[in-house]
């Protein structure tokens, strides 16, 4: 039998022509399977590609692909043109009581993946609401400067860390509508001869 044969018969429906030939399996993009000839003697390897750690959760909606070797899975992630959801140092200025002081601290700022698509299961739109909010605090004591050359512990809230967390997603009429009550609601509340 020759070496094509001779492979043909261990894996038929590859159809390895001759030694140093790599050919894909049709079942599965991420196994190869390559003749070798060592010694006479005929030999079929098998090879499977390690794809990169894939998350699914991190990527856009609809942007999952395959990688050119049609067996590891990529996308676009959620935050790729943005900053992540992270914690920012800002110096404050503070005060308490007539005394001041300066502070570092955090805020949390950043992306977190909010969309709006529609859902051809659903019929309807499908959305996901996430805010960049504080995972971790501490509380955090300064000492303040006050005009008498006295001094005064002020404590305040320090952020640590920061994290995306899922919120409800309001419809837009909803959230146009809250702001104009309250600004008419604190309108009432400042003027003369009321309450």
């Amino acid at each position: 039998m020759t070496a094509a044969t001779t492979l043909s018969q261990i894996r038929p429906h590859l159809q390895i022509a001759e030694p140093g030939d790599i050919k894909s399996d049709p079942t599965n993009n991420c196994t190869f399977f390559s003749c070798v000839k060592i010694h006479n003697q005929l030999i079929s390897s098998v090879s499977n590609i390690s794809c990169p750690d894939f998350d699914p959760s991190i990527c856009l909606p609809g942007s999952i692909t395959f990688m050119p070797n049609g067996c590891c899975k990529k996308c676009i992630p959620r935050n790729e043109t943005r900053i992540p959801c992270s914690t920012i140092p800002v110096t404050k200025d503070i005060s308490d009581a007539g005394c001041k002081g300066t502070i570092t601290t955090n805020y949390c700022s950043g992306s977190c993946g909010t969309f709006a698509m529609y859902s051809a299961e659903a019929q309807a739109l499908d959305h996901k609401c996430s805010c960049c909010q504080e995972e971790r605090t501490r509380q955090q004591e300064v000492v303040l400067s006050c005009p008498d050359g006295s001094s005064r512990n002020h404590t305040y809230t320090h952020i640590e860390s920061c994290l995306c967390q899922d919120t409800a997603c309001e419809p837009v009429r909803a959230r146009r509508a809250a702001p104009s009550r309250a600004r008419h609601s604190g309108s009432q509340a400042l003027r003369p001869g009321r309450g």
